[in-house]
């Protein structure tokens, strides 16, 4: 498909949604219905596939920092999961004739306001105005706590040598508890505080060797530090932040930092994640001031202004030793620094997969001003200038030592221009947004939502030039990245609905085609599911998705995701010709991959819920090398995956939760995980709105059955469908042994005041 070609289509793709859908705007589509309590139950539906990873960042975001009903506006509501674009404006005028929400049972008077849909926004709401305690009249808040602890014993070092690289456990740390504390504040309406602070364990006395280009250092045990921190003032139609932060605007494709699907300014930030180590998504940190509804005769303002310098963590990979050079980030051959960690013998080892604390710093400052022209009418501007200086680290002092490869343009100084807009026009709601960075790239979004009374429908346009550098750009986009940048060399066509003609069926589907820019290539995405209630008690789901990254370049011989160079057949091999790429650009592999699963659920049973999900996955692999010579076999690699989970609510105060999973991502090889683990969770509630949960996951590393190697190069180079061997060779006597038993310990406490 020509980039002429796929311009058509995208056009009359948006056309065709113009004059199709006759009925109101619609709510953000997620393609499941949430129904989580907790991060571990988030970071379950992105593993079994059931959201993508935009998805999951936007609901991390709000589980993080809960969205205030009695401050938000309906953009910002309809982001929750279940709630559509009428729900949101009657929640907005509700508040605004009726006064403030004081408990979650308050929305349940609104129109499209159901139990079901309750449950599924209440993890990611703040609606509660609980007495304060005594002597602290006017006081309120919410304290949480979490700590974890990874039992997972590595394997004794043997045949050890000077250029292994070893694991933070193989060097005998890592065996405390990490934790984290976050609380908030409220005094009155007006000022809002809160502080995270971290204690785990991490680097310390970190030095630079321009010499060499290596890092020395020492592994802390368990170091208290701050986190993140904020104070906020509102009055009437202003506001300000100072400390940490997230801002975003528009469509987000001039400057978003929040991973909201709908950003509309600033937010306070204590956002902290992980599952056995924590780690602080990259906000801001600084001043932000807002101010609304200002009236300039017959237009109304809002502005907002910001400014940010902060320090950031960095994945050791993620950082090039240049020595000195200008390099591009795009293409250059920096290596990754090396880090040399003292045990706890007093040796300096080859350290690695570590993340470096406060690697380098980012200044921003920056403003967005919106305009109402008319009611549902709304036209922005935004911009912002930042600078990276890569030279915070003892040791470091030229400019041009390091370099970032995770998505800054090469030069210093940098910035982005943007422009959007919106409108509600009879049956729909379009928003656009075109944005240009100090190089010249372009990037230009828009977006069309709509509610039919058969369910709801979102469809977006996008065109991200190869030249649009612009690092705090997060529009919608596929996972792919040119530069470390995913809003970057691609065109594409995104469709999302729901299809629910009655209460007891509904139909989800998403499909994505998007083209690289630089290469030609063209992507798809399917997926879709259906979920049928009309059985008391029964909810049953069957799921699917399809996903290919080059529709001109199939076949069992290609690898899904990876390089072309990365490829088992180097230049091209068993199909050089199909691999030929004309820009000399390295390119993400072809290969498609293809999934399918069904899901229970029985709740008839008042206090208990039972639960299920099977999931069998079908990936190109390439070619197998048995003997590691000639290819001789293609590679189907045949995985599933399945869990069933039990809840049970004991009383009113009480729920015990127990789950059982099984995963093996190859069935007829060894490749990938074999693991078999199981958790038990206890909630308890405590008088004083006092939440405890406790959760302890054991599970063991299979061994993988031995691939039967006897025939594995008869059928030649004729392509097999089914079956697969392992591309490792493993004698035909020996098994493929798992590592043993590991264990994560868990303890969440949450207390409002």
């Amino acid at each position: 498909m020509t980039s002429s070609q796929l311009r058509s289509f995208l056009g009359l793709g948006v056309l065709g949604l113009a004059l199709a859908v006759p009925a109101p705007a619609a709510a953000e589509v997620y393609p499941v219905e949430i129904h989580v309590d907790n991060e571990e139950d988030l970071r379950s539906l992105y593993s079994d596939g059931l959201i993508d990873d935009r998805d999951f960042e936007v609901l991390l975001e709000l589980l993080n920092n809960p969205l205030d009903l009695n401050r938000a506006s309906v953009r910002e509501v309809y982001e929750l999961p279940g709630i559509s674009y009428r729900t949101a404006q009657a929640l907005v005028t509700h508040r605004r004739t009726r006064g403030r929400f004081t408990k979650p049972e308050d929305l349940l008077v609104l129109s499209g306001m159901t139990s079901d849909v309750l449950t599924q926004i209440e993890p990611f709401i703040e609606v509660n105005q609980p007495k304060a305690l005594p002597g602290w009249k006017g006081v309120s808040g919410l304290v949480r706590f979490r700590t974890a602890l990874e039992i997972d014993p590595e394997d004794p070092v043997t045949d050890d040598h000077a250029h292994r690289t070893h694991t933070v456990r193989e060097l005998g740390y890592g065996a405390i508890p990490n934790s984290y504390l976050g609380v908030r504040a409220r005094y009155g309406r007006e000022w809002k505080a809160g502080f995270l602070g971290l204690a785990q364990e991490g680097i310390n006395d970190l030095v630079y060797s321009p010499e060499t280009g290596d890092f020395h250092g020492t592994w802390g045990r368990s170091v208290g530090e701050f986190g993140k921190g904020f104070v906020t003032y509102e009055q009437g139609r202003g506001a300000v932040v100072v400390g940490s932060y997230t801002a975003g605007f528009g469509l987000g494709l001039t400057f978003d930092r929040t991973s909201r699907q709908s950003p509309d300014g600033w937010y306070a930030d204590l956002s902290a994640s992980g599952v056995d180590r924590f780690s602080l998504p990259r906000g801001l940190f600084g001043v932000a001031a807002k101010a609304q509804a200002i009236r300039v005769g017959p237009v109304q303002l809002d502005a907002t202004v910001f400014a940010s310098s902060w320090r950031y963590d960095i994945y050791q990979y993620d950082l090039g030793v240049a020595g000195g050079e200008s390099l591009d980030p795009v293409d250059n051959d920096a290596p990754s620094p090396v880090i040399y960690l003292e045990d706890p013998d007093g040796t300096y080892q080859k350290t690695g997969w570590l993340r470096i604390p406060n690697a380098w710093r980012e200044d921003l400052v920056g403003g967005h001003v919106t305009a109402q022209l008319a009611p549902g009418t709304e036209v922005g501007l935004t911009g912002y200038v930042g600078h990276k200086a890569l030279t915070t680290l003892d040791g470091v002092t030229d400019p041009d030592e390091l370099i970032l490869r995770i998505g800054y343009p090469e030069a210093d100084v940098y910035g982005a221009f943007g422009f959007d807009a919106s409108t509600i026009w009879k049956a729909y709601e379009f928003r656009g947004e075109l944005a240009v960075t100090g190089t010249g790239g372009v990037g230009a979004l828009v977006k069309a939502t709509a509610d039919p009374w058969w369910g709801q429908l979102e469809a977006s346009v996008r065109r991200y030039g190869t030249g649009f550098d612009n690092p705090h750009a997060r529009g919608l986009a596929n996972a792919d990245e040119y530069g470390g940048m995913r809003d970057r060399d691609e065109q594409g066509l995104r469709l999302r609905a729901i299809i629910a003609p009655q209460q007891a069926f509904d139909v989800r589907v998403h499909g994505d085609v998007w083209q690289n820019l630089s290469t030609g290539r063209t992507n798809l995405e399917l997926l879709g599911r259906a979920d049928y209630r009309g059985l008391d008690g029964f909810v049953f789901g069957a799921f699917g998705t399809y996903r290919n990254r080059d529709l001109a370049n199939n076949g069992r011989t290609r690898i899904y995701g990876g390089d072309y160079t990365d490829n088992h057949f180097g230049d091209g091999g068993f199909d050089t010709q199909a691999f030929d790429d004309p820009t000399g650009t390295v390119v993400d592999g072809a290969g498609s991959r293809t999934t399918a699963g069904v899901q229970l659920r029985y709740d008839g049973v008042p206090g208990l819920r039972l639960e299920g999900l099977y999931k069998r996955s079908y990936e190109d692999a390439g070619l197998l090398y048995p003997n590691g010579g000639e290819p001789c076999y293609a590679w189907f690699q045949i995985g599933h995956y399945g869990w069933v989970r039990a809840r049970y609510q004991v009383s009113l105060e009480t729920a015990l939760t127990a789950r059982v999973r099984y995963v093996d991502e190859d069935v007829w090889g060894s490749l990938g995980d074999r693991d078999l683990e199981g958790y038990l969770q206890l909630d308890q509630t405590f008088p004083r709105r006092i939440k405890l949960s406790a959760r302890a996951t054991v599970g063991s590393h299979l061994d993988d059955a031995p691939a039967s190697w006897a025939d594995a190069c008869e059928s030649g180079y004729t392509p097999e469908l089914e079956g697969t061997c392992v591309a490792d060779v493993v004698p035909d006597d020996e098994i493929q042994e798992g590592t043993g038993l590991y264990g994560l310990a868990q303890l969440r406490l949450e207390m409002r005041f």
